[in-house]
């Protein structure tokens, strides 16, 4: 049982990185967003945060209790950090469409078991 508490456990850290991301980016969406380009840059700090921690994760290979998902879940957040980065505020106008992506990706990881 132990090594499924782990587990369990790094689920739960990842999932609250990727909630934070999440939170980020749909405030940023919001209408009563103040300021987008400050929350988008926040959803871009979470999303670096998030990627950096799977790296550390896949360095350290004895902290993946035998996860195979951290190179796709890495893989992932530098799709987001992609679509983050290719929102131009204000120059074209915010592309809240590619937002919406980025948080489809992360919804469905999110519901991943």
């Amino acid at each position: 049982m132990p090594e499924a508490s782990a587990s369990s456990a790094a689920d739960t850290a990842l999932n609250q990185f990727v909630d934070e991301v999440l939170e980020k980016l749909r405030l940023s969406l919001s209408e009563g967003s103040k300021s987008i380009e400050q929350d988008l840059r926040g959803a871009q700090i979470a999303c670096t945060q998030y990627r950096d921690e799977l790296i550390r994760r896949l360095r350290k290979r004895a902290d993946n209790d035998g996860r195979t998902d951290i190179p796709e879940r890495l893989d992932e957040a530098n799709i987001v950090l992609s679509l983050i980065a290719t929102v131009e505020y204000p120059l074209q106008g915010f592309r809240t469409r590619t937002l919406e992506d980025a948080i489809k990706l992360l919804e469905s990881r999110r519901n991943r078991p």
